[in-house]
């Protein structure tokens, strides 16, 4: 399935002194699904799952790019998150791929993979910084 979007969002940028902040909407990765401490039976899954997003950000003409986030790469046997961000002639373009590779995330794996999500999910959320041209 691809789900195309595009949108406009004027109130959106955070204002922190002389710079903006923002993340970009829409990639966000949730954690619910690891909202126990601990589990007593395994987290039995219907199929595996692969997500990528992808997104394209163009600035107004009055702003630069001041910092993008760093690639990630996190790897489990069973899971694995990648984002990357890149910066061309003022549009901020990002890829994030999230799969699940395994049905069942067994009891003895739900420490891990909760620490997982819990970083995919701080990831998923990284703050670019962008300031006016001067």
């Amino acid at each position: 399935m691809k789900l195309k979007v595009s949108f406009s969002a004027p109130d959106y940028l955070k204002k922190a002194g002389d710079v903006w902040l923002f993340t970009i909407p829409g990639i966000e990765v949730g954690t619910g699904e690891v909202g126990k401490e601990e589990r007593e039976y395994p987290m039995v899954f219907s199929t595996t799952s692969l997500s990528i997003d992808k997104a394209e950000v163009r600035l107004p003409s009055g702003f630069e790019i001041q910092h993008i986030p760093q690639d990630v790469y996190l790897e489990l046997p069973y899971a694995f998150f990648k984002s990357s961000y890149q910066a061309i002639d003022g549009t901020i373009f990002y890829e994030g791929t999230l799969e699940r590779k395994e049905s069942k995330i067994t009891v003895s794996q739900y420490p891990e993979y909760k620490l997982f999500r819990e970083r995919v999910s701080r990831e998923s959320q990284r703050q670019i910084v962008i300031k006016s041209k001067k």
